[in-house]
């Protein structure tokens, strides 16, 4: 395969041009603002989940440092049945503050009250009015990228990684493919990646355009430990519209459910419904909760094209589809976003521990700027302590994978990994381990699918 031509190299590399990633590269710059940085992705524009949602909008949590003791409880609560690190819940906490003023500092426009004042609301699972929001991601975009340009950030686009690299068991630099499908390599002593979540890897996503789905497979083959995996945010969505629809909002007492058993008339007296008040407090379905028995309720209703077809009582016609939105899993990272590799950093959607199963709307916003922070600024001081990579035998840039591969691993994950492990689980994750070493695609599903594996 050809590579391109001899490494570029530089001190820190960050992957990926999301809210983690320009806020770890912002942090790299501030901590060594001699060391050569270079930040790497695949398209020029918004993108992800930061700046290319369908909601045009971002909430974060900003808890009070000092007089919200409850914030990490919350956390930890809706952590189970994942893993959160509570001293990483903390420091969500203790900095968020200090972060949001980065923000504010840096132009982004975040909504307020007629007096000036930041308006603050509730976030998801939490009746705590701690929640900010901003609006319009484009300009939000240009304004972290105005940013790293002015502190001298190399940018790099066009490049979507394919492979982390390693030497002497420590991160190394990256592997990439451009647009041309020739590659690229990218050598630096220290690698942050910031690449997004796993959603692309179902065929109904929420995303935004520019995320590959690869970052738990490029983690995984780096060696990097992983946890919480296999749980995602899903939101039902109608396939019309494209809009959200809270199923409390469509399942109620003569709601009539087209499944493919036939038609299915909710009474008042279904079981499910109990459950109708707690489900509207937040928009993605909560893992462990009792009233994920709604979205259930749903899924047991899809047709052989996976869409749920329903009458509301009130003679409204539906047609909602499941789709993936964020990862909550990644990278088990400590308090600097260091993983298990040495050298190798994360941050954002491929970074866990802060939050577990299910996290608190707006906390992925807060996460990456608390920790894309933290991982920018260890980056830096590691790669100043650390000699250049000399990377003398490059491996061969991994070959794309087929649309039919493609295709064929997104709907087996439809089918398998939506919500929670789906019956013939155990088969679809034998037969992405069978492929995993010749495809990052069925790599990073992998991880997704043993995730929900007992």
């Amino acid at each position: 395969m050809n590579r391109g031509p001899a490494p570029f190299r530089t001190g820190v590399l960050v992957i990926g041009a999301g809210l983690a990633g320009f806020r770890a590269a912002l942090a790299a710059r501030a901590a060594a603002p001699d060391l050569p940085l270079t930040l790497a992705c695949p398209v020029s524009g918004p993108s992800g989940s930061s700046f290319a949602n369908r909601n045009n909008a971002l909430g974060m949590q900003v808890p009070d440092p000092e007089g919200d003791p409850g914030f990490e409880a919350e956390v930890l609560a809706l952590a189970a049945p994942g893993f959160a690190d509570p001293d990483l819940a903390a420091l969500l906490r203790q900095e968020g503050a200090a972060r949001l003023a980065d923000l504010l500092d840096w132009g982004l426009e975040f909504r307020r009250r007629a007096d000036g004042s930041l308006a603050r609301i509730p976030g998801c699972f939490s009746d705590v009015p701690r929640a900010v929001v901003f609006d319009n991601l484009g300009q939000a975009f240009e304004r972290l990228r105005g940013q790293a340009l002015a502190a001298g950030v190399c940018f790099r686009e066009g490049l979507e990684a394919r492979l982390l690299l390693k030497e002497e068991g420590r991160a190394a630099g990256a592997l990439f493919r451009a647009v041309d499908g020739t590659g690229r390599c990218i050598a630096a002593r220290a690698v942050v990646l910031a690449a997004g979540g796993p959603a692309p890897l179902f065929a109904r996503q929420m995303s935004g355009p520019g995320n590959t789905g690869l970052s738990y497979g490029l983690l995984d083959a780096a060696g990097a430990r992983l946890a919480n995996a296999g749980f995602l945010q899903f939101f039902w969505n109608d396939v019309v519209s494209g809009r959200f629809v809270p199923p409390s909002s469509v399942l109620a007492a003569g709601t009539v459910l087209h499944g493919p058993l036939g038609e299915l008339r909710l009474g008042p007296d279904h079981p499910a419904l109990a459950q109708a008040g707690s489900r509207s407090r937040h928009c993605p379905a909560g893992y462990g909760l009792a009233d994920a028995a709604l979205d259930e309720l749903l899924l047991a209703q899809r047709g052989a094209d996976g869409l749920v077809r329903l009458t509301t009582a009130q003679g409204r016609e539906f047609c909602l589809e499941c789709c993936a939105h964020a990862g909550n899993g990644g990278a088990v990272v400590d308090q600097d976003g260091r993983t298990s590799v040495p050298g190798l950093f994360a941050c954002g959607e491929c970074a866990t521990g802060m939050h577990g199963a299910n996290r608190l709307g707006g906390a992925m916003v807060l996460a990456t700027q608390v920790f894309g922070a933290r991982a920018g600024a260890g980056a830096a001081r590691w790669a100043q302590g650390c000699e250049e990579p000399r990377l003398m035998d490059l491996p061969d840039l991994p070959q794309p994978e087929s649309q039919e591969l493609a295709a064929r691993i997104r709907a087996g994950m439809e089918r398998h990994c939506l919500f929670g492990p789906r019956p013939g689980l155990e088969g679809f994750a034998a037969e992405l381990a069978e492929r995993a070493a010749d495809s990052m695609l069925a790599r990073a599903a992998l991880t997704v699918a043993r995730g929900l594996l007992p």
